[in-house]
C-alpha cells in the first residue's frame, strides 16, 4: 500500500507550506453556476489566481468550475476572464480603486443578482 505524508505545522509557524500564507490582496468572483443556476460569490487569493489553481465549488449542486489553472493542471496557462474575453463576453472587474471612486449602483446591482 502507498505511504501518505501530512504536515501538522501551523501556517503561523515560519514553515512557509504551501496554501498556508496569509496576507496578500484577495479577490472575489460573482457568478452564476452554467449547471444549476446558482448565483454565488466566492473568495480567493490573488496569488491563487494569477500563479497557481482556483477552483470554486457551487453551493447549489456542488459543481466545481475551474476559474484559473497557471499550473497546467487541468487546461494551459487558463483563466476564466480570458476565456470569457476571448469569446466575446464582457468581463467586469472591481477593485480598491472602483471602489474608492464609488461604483455605478447598476452595475454592481447586475454583478450581484445576475
Amino acid at each position: 500500500p502507498g505511504r501518505r505524508a501530512f504536515s501538522t505545522a501551523s501556517s503561523d509557524d515560519g514553515n512557509g507550506l504551501p496554501g498556508t500564507e496569509h496576507g496578500g490582496r484577495r479577490l472575489a468572483i460573482v457568478f452564476t453556476c452554467t449547471v444549476c443556476d446558482t448565483r454565488s460569490a466566492k473568495k480567493f487569493s490573488e496569488h491563487a489566481y494569477r500563479h497557481g489553481v482556483v477552483v470554486v465549488r457551487c453551493p447549489g449542486c456542488g459543481n466545481d468550475h475551474l476559474i484559473a489553472d497557471n499550473l497546467g493542471f487541468f487546461e494551459d496557462d487558463w483563466t476564466l476572464e480570458d476565456m470569457l474575453r476571448a469569446r466575446g463576453d464582457s468581463v467586469e472587474t472591481l477593485d480598491d480603486d472602483n471602489l474608492a471612486e464609488g461604483v455605478d449602483a447598476e452595475l454592481l446591482k447586475r454583478l450581484v443578482e445576475g
